[in-house]
């Protein structure tokens, strides 16, 4: 057995026999108080004013606690102070620590994240800023001990050769003090200070973050603590369920008063972006659900084990294979969203070129808005379906026939299908539905400008060349292009997303008219099999 296998092994053992332990005794992992660091740092930690604690941490410690029947004693004091008394062991946890290396060499850490976070730029309305260059030659401030100042004084001068000056203090409120008055230009602070601005301050929000981190609980490092398992547990629970104390403290600590205006239209833009978003959400999601059937059948297998070590011959193999299924689920979610997240980037920075007043941004948001519609049409066949690997063509243009009927008038167009019984896997499927999803957009727009007066026939046929290629062909009886040769030469942004896609494809386009425009795309067929990286 290697040594990755049997450390695997080793690992679910623990916790078997930690769950075991918290099953038998779950009342004694602390057998008198809980001591619990806290500093002010709302809306995550904070003393209202009542001097009772809150924030969203709290809230989770508390449920915790309320369910594991401990008892919490909260102690306020400032960052620097909370984390000397939990080196020196006069706390048990200490709330909100953002995970930095050299952090790791002296506490230790859960594992599973409470939230995301990275540093800010603060600054106020007078001093704003869109680019790291703009702190150069100027006093920043950082709360004393803070990961914000080790990053300004350790890591942040190794990339960037911008001089400035740094200033520490106790607490936020003293730093708030020293931006208004003038002592500092620029506050440096976690993304979640912005939520304890008002919005009538004179403090805002730069665009210039760095440092991106996860923020957990911090435990003195002595060893194998079981509280850091018990906490694990709950967090697991929580962070599944919609309805959980997680959720409910996100939703009310992190609700504020809308600070800016969007247009409705960009409103909406977003909106349909961040739909889009949630197909592939729910996509992986969808994956991690099966990862965790396979963990769950996992961990049973080892608990029969371990009451029959005579049955462990007989079960080996069967465990090395499921071990080996999940390690695929998981390279498979890493490419399902990488893959996803590398399109939706290069189109955003592709048409992103051609954005130079709010008219051209409003467009090139709608474009990339519905670029994204037809991957989530691709996605939802692939999910409802069952088959994870297969998009079948036909049923993917009957929905983006569909989707493209709220969008535009088919009215005086007549449009004709003849596609074979053709599936590709979903690496084809997308770039392949993307070029659909432009042509067919162009026609409907460009084709026929006078349709009152003339009936358009569009006309799509998708059918096997031969026993390896794809022949993909749009026509239509429209204007055409008065001079092929030229439209290709020039910069067209539509033409050139096909024309990457293609590529894409390892494919061939050739642009024709004919009593019309007649556009083909030939590329070889194959099915999904390639290596999730």
């Amino acid at each position: 057995m290697s040594k990755k296998k049997h450390k695997i092994i080793k690992r679910i053992v623990l916790i078997f026999l930690l769950f075991i332990y918290y099953v038998l005794f779950p009342c004694t992992v602390y057998g008198e108080k809980i001591k619990v660091g806290i500093y002010q740092n709302p809306p995550k930690v904070f003393l209202d004013n009542k001097n009772i604690p809150q924030g969203i941490f709290v809230d989770i410690m508390n449920e915790i606690a309320r369910v594991e029947k401990w008892e919490i004693e909260y102690i306020f004091d400032t960052w620097e102070n909370n984390l000397l008394a939990l080196k020196e062991g006069r706390l048990d946890i200490v709330l909100d620590v953002s995970y930095t290396k050299k952090r790791e060499e002296i506490f230790t850490f859960n594992r599973v994240p409470i939230l995301d976070t990275w540093l800010q730029v603060f600054t106020t309305r007078d001093k704003i800023i869109d680019s790291i260059d703009g702190l150069r030659n100027k006093r920043i401030g950082v709360l004393k001990g803070s990961r914000q100042e080790v990053y300004l004084i350790e890591e942040f001068p190794q990339w960037v050769d911008i001089p400035y000056t740094l200033k520490a203090y106790s607490d936020y409120p003293a730093t708030i003090n020293a931006l208004k008055s003038g002592e500092i230009d620029f506050l440096v602070a976690t993304r979640f200070f912005y939520f304890t601005l008002d919005p009538s301050d004179i403090i805002v929000s730069t665009p210039v973050i760095f440092s991106p981190t996860d923020v957990y609980f911090a435990f003195q490092k002595d060893g194998e603590n079981p509280l850091i398992f018990v906490i694990d547990s709950h967090l697991n629970l929580m962070k599944n369920d919609p309805h959980s104390v997680y959720y409910q403290s996100l939703n009310r600590l992190f609700s504020t008063q809308e600070r800016f205006y969007i247009p409705p239209s960009i409103r909406i833009i977003l909106l349909i972006i961040s739909i889009g978003l949630l197909f592939f959400l729910g996509f992986s999601i969808l994956l991690r659900k099966q990862v965790k059937q396979k963990t769950s059948v996992l961990r049973e297998q080892h608990i029969k084990l371990e009451a029959a070590y005579e049955q462990e011959k007989l079960h080996k193999a069967e465990i090395e294979r499921n071990l080996a299924e999940k390690e695929l689920l998981l390279k498979e979610i890493h490419h399902r969203v990488k893959n996803n997240l590398n399109i939706i980037s290069s189109l955003v920075r592709i048409q992103a070129k051609q954005i130079h007043d709010q008219r051209e941004a409003e467009t090139v948001l709608q474009n990339i808005s519905e670029q994204i519609m037809v991957m989530a049409i691709v996605h939802n066949l692939v999910y409802t379906s069952g088959d994870f690997e297969k998009v079948d063509l036909h049923a993917f243009l009957e929905g983006l026939l569909k989707h493209l009927k709220y969008q535009y008038s088919f009215q005086n167009i007549t449009i004709k299908k003849n596609v074979e019984d053709i599936t590709l896997g979903i690496d084809q499927a997308i770039p392949c539905g993307l070029i659909l999803g432009e042509i067919v957009t162009n026609a409907l727009k460009h084709a026929f400008p006078e349709r009152n007066h003339k009936k358009g026939i569009l006309r799509i046929d998708i059918k096997k060349r031969n026993s390896t290629n794809v022949l993909l062909q749009v026509s239509d009886n429209g204007i055409g292009i008065r001079d092929i040769e030229s439209f290709e030469n020039e910069s067209n942004m539509g033409f050139h997303i096909v024309r990457l896609l293609v590529a894409q494809l390892n494919g061939t386009l050739t642009i024709k008219n004919q009593k019309g425009l007649l556009i083909m795309i030939e590329f070889p067929f194959h099915k999904n099999t390639h290596e999730p990286s």
